[in-house]
Parts: structure tokens; sequence; C-alpha cells
């Protein structure tokens, strides 16, 4: 199934190609990193010290992503412009989080568990956002009436 990625956030790069790269390569048979020509990245990307991007949340309200799904990356999905990044794999899992933003508050909980600031940190820096702060400003603008529920999708044996 297409999971389609962003390449700029608030007019700022997300570098989510070679973040999923990486979150890949450890993990990945051979014939995976075959597949990832790293010569197709920008020279700067290369010169990057990028932390992984090893999953990404989503809303699924049709509840469609299961474990075993095939997850197929892309850019620019439905568009003439898509393109894969990187090769097929299964879907390892999904945990249900919830986030809300009231006076001044941001708060967050995985499956139902509350999360603590620095663990909110972690889940922003593995959902590929270079800070919490970032993360969280993200987020508070995809709210409705003030709070956001979806899916952590995790291609990578880790849960929260």
């Amino acid at each position: 199934m297409i999971l389609s990625f962003k390449t700029k956030i608030n007019g700022r790069p997300t570098y989510f190609i070679h973040k999923i790269w990486m979150s890949l390569r450890p993990f990945s048979p051979a014939e995976f990193l075959l597949k990832m020509d790293e010569s197709l990245l920008p020279p700067m990307w290369k010169s990057q010290s990028f932390k992984p991007k090893i999953h990404t949340i989503r809303k699924d309200e049709k509840d469609r992503w299961k474990p075993g799904v095939m997850i197929d990356f892309f850019i620019n999905a439905r568009q003439k412009d898509m393109f894969r990044f990187a090769p097929k794999i299964p879907l390892k899992d999904k945990q249900r989080i919830y986030m809300t933003y009231i006076q001044g508050r941001f708060e967050v909980s995985v499956d139902d568990r509350y999360m603590y600031w620095k663990d909110i940190e972690q889940i922003a820096i593995n959902e590929g956002f270079d800070s919490y702060e970032d993360f969280r400003d993200y987020f508070i603008s995809e709210m409705v009436d003030y709070y956001y529920g979806g899916y952590i999708l995790h291609w990578r044996d880790f849960k929260y």
C-alpha cells in the first residue's frame, strides 16, 4: 500500500528519503540495499548526519494498515512526478497515538500510556523531525479541535 512522504514541511526540507533509507539499511536483506542507489541523493545529503526515521504517524481512519501489509514508500504520490524511493517492506506493527493541545499544554499518549517530555522527544526524532518543537508545531497544525488521533506505523521491530 502506498505511503506518501513530504519533501518539505513549513518550507524546510524533511530529508525523509535519506532518514528512511538509514532506518532500512541495518535491518534489510541485501537485495533491498542494492536497490537503494545513494548516487541519486544530492551531495549535501551525504554529508549530513541524520537520525533514522523508523516510523510514521498517520490517521488510518479506514483501518487499512495492519501488520504484514506491504509498505510502498513514495514521494509525490498520485501525481505525475511521483516516485518510489525505497523497496517495499512489510509493516511490522502499529500503535495508537493521541495528541492534544489545551491551554498551552501539548500532551501525547501511545496505546493509552501517557508520554513524558523525553518520550515525546524520542517519538519526534524517530518520526524524522529535528526536534520536539518541530514535531509539536507540526501536529498542532494538524489538529482538529485541539486533538489529533492516529497510529504510529512501524516498519522496524520497535514499540513505545
